[in-house]
């Protein structure tokens, strides 16, 4: 089975709004991080990015971010918080120790107590020029692609919120705060039993849809207005820097039942010289994620050589995947990146979700693709179905 895709959500960015700022973003990773880890980091960051995007979007916030570097750097190790990490970089970013060209300037860490993330927050049009033309946030990579449930998915979405300007709560208001910064707090309630995304556990709690901000439709408490801040924010800091706009890479998946592999190849628009890119494969944090895969280009060639990878490696991550969320490819080379996800499920006839039957043994797996065992789960109902035929 072969499908051709750009990237999981890209439908969804193109829907966006026309007046959308777009803001670039570069991932800086610690350079000893375990190769499945990196994979994990990188593809999370990927699914944060999009979970951000579509409640931006959702909430009338015009801004989309979008991925363009990815840099490993030696100063801080796999084992630093997220606070420390952030910090680190932004003195490293501050001093020119190392250069950046996106606005956004993203670094992981470990989730330490309870602070998962960290970022720079804007509490004036004054205090915007300390950023000095871009912003830092720390995020833990555990809550890149949570695990167990959707709790933390909205830390980096969080953490973005308040480098527009976004508050925990009125309390954190400064007294001199003027115009629209007033009123740019966050509500412990929308009228929905949940806090709004920039509230202090407005990253922290599960949640049955993507979140309110305060100040959008369905979160109008008082005069609370997150919304208003942020598309002022981005109003003042859209034309920052010069966007780089790199993400033209693609990605071609085939399913071949023949060999049992699924076979990824990326697609460049530069092919002046020889290259590599790395496919970066994971799903959530309880599945393996693997090792990233190097695929090459030839000199004048758009297409690379073929990644291919066994059934074996990716059905128990399919396993393994939650109800939200499933398992993702990402590929980068030095130049260009995907603009998103690409979602291996959409490629697969072969692999069935087990299901679980009354007696609570393991179902075995119902038929499907290009072959199977009928489940015990359907063996059960067609004999149900034949004795209510019979009466």
């Amino acid at each position: 089975m072969k499908k051709t895709t750009l990237a999981l959500g890209l439908a969804a960015l193109l829907s966006t709004t026309a007046q959308a700022a777009v803001f670039e973003s570069t991932l800086y990773t610690p350079s000893d991080m375990p190769a499945t880890s990196l994979s994990q980091s990188i593809v999370g960051y990927y699914y944060a990015m999009d979970l951000a995007n579509k409640t931006f979007a959702a909430n009338n916030v015009d801004v989309q971010l979008k991925p363009a570097r990815f840099k490993p750097v030696a100063d801080y190790t796999s084992e630093a918080a997220v606070v420390p990490s952030k910090n680190i970089m932004a003195d490293l970013l501050v001093f020119n120790t190392i250069t950046t060209d996106t606005y956004y300037n993203v670094v992981i860490g470990n989730n330490s107590g309870n602070a998962n993330g960290a970022a720079n927050i804007a509490y004036s049009d004054d205090d915007l020029t300390n950023f000095i033309n871009f912003t830092v946030m720390g995020v833990a990579t555990q809550t890149l692609l949570a695990a167990d449930s959707n709790v933390d998915n909205f830390v980096f979405t969080h953490e973005v919120g308040h480098t527009l300007g976004g508050q925990h709560d009125v309390s954190n208001i400064p007294v001199d705060a003027l115009g629209l910064y007033t009123n740019a707090y966050a509500v412990p309630d929308c009228g929905n039993g949940e806090s709004s995304l920039v509230a202090e556990d407005g990253a922290a709690i599960a949640r049955a849809s993507l979140p309110l901000i305060s100040g959008a439709s369905g979160c109008q408490v008082g005069s609370a207005n997150n919304v208003a801040v942020m598309n002022h924010v981005i109003e003042l800091e859209k034309n920052d820097k010069p966007l780089i706009g790199n993400q033209t890479l693609s990605v071609d998946v085939v399913e071949n039942t023949n060999t049992q592999m699924f076979e990824l190849t990326v697609t460049r628009t530069d092919t002046t010289n020889a290259d590599t890119a790395k496919v970066y494969i994971a799903g959530t944090q309880d599945s393996t994620a693997l090792t990233a895969i190097s695929v090459s280009f030839d000199v004048g060639i758009a297409t690379s050589s073929v990644a291919s990878v066994p059934f074996d490696k990716i059905h128990p991550m399919f396993d393994a995947s939650v109800s939200y969320a499933s398992v993702y490819a990402v590929a980068l080379t030095d130049t260009e990146v995907v603009p998103a996800l690409t979602d291996l499920k959409d490629f697969n006839t072969v692999w069935v979700k087990k299901v679980e039957v009354d007696n609570g043994t393991s179902g075995g797996e119902s038929s499907g693709g290009s072959g199977g065992s009928t489940s015990i789960f359907l063996i059960v109902m067609m004999g149900a179905i034949g004795l209510f035929r019979r009466k």
